[in-house]
């Protein structure tokens, strides 16, 4: 077995260079998001509600916003703010601030007791539980882990974003 250069440091991977644990890992990634997603569709939800409902109920007060919560969840301010609007009428948020900075008028959401209380079924504790079935050791690498996923994968992603809205090159 030959030692990797550089041990612990992180390299740039091109997409077309995957070794076959890498994709098999992407693929048990995708199977455990499939899963949670798809348990995502009750209590008249969905995946992209719960998120909502888990950014503004752990976010703090100023970034309580719709174009926080959209740059947090990737997604479209206008998807963030049909988002946010069903979880008004659901009773799950209530708009609590608003303030106008330059033409744009900012708006804070709070959760609502409802809200909370529609937490405690989230279906992503059902990952979470068996996460915590790992020994505590495996938890603590995970951690790591995905932490430092996350981070690449956000390069990437704003990467692609840039590229997709014919902006090659531009990074935010």
């Amino acid at each position: 077995m030959s030692a990797e250069p550089n041990p612990g440091k992180k390299r740039k991977v091109k997409e077309e260079k995957l070794s076959p644990v890498s994709r098999a890992s992407a693929d048990i990634f995708e199977r455990l998001i499939r899963m949670v997603e798809t348990l995502s569709f009750k209590s008249n939800m969905n995946p992209t509600q719960w998120a909502a409902l888990r950014y503004f109920n752990e976010a703090n007060k100023s970034s309580r916003t719709v174009r926080d919560f959209a740059k947090h969840n990737a997604t479209t301010k206008g998807t963030a703010s049909r988002t946010t609007g069903l979880l008004v009428e659901k009773g799950l948020l209530i708009r609590e601030d608003e303030a106008y900075i330059g033409p744009l008028l900012v708006v804070t959401f709070t959760i609502t007791k409802a809200g909370k209380q529609l937490l405690e079924s989230d279906p992503l504790l059902t990952l979470a539980a068996s996460i915590e079935s790992l020994p505590a050791a495996e938890r603590g690498n995970l951690v790591e882990i995905l932490d430092s996923l996350s981070a690449d994968m956000e390069i990437r992603f704003a990467e692609k974003r840039s590229v997709q809205k014919g902006r090659p090159g531009r990074k935010s």
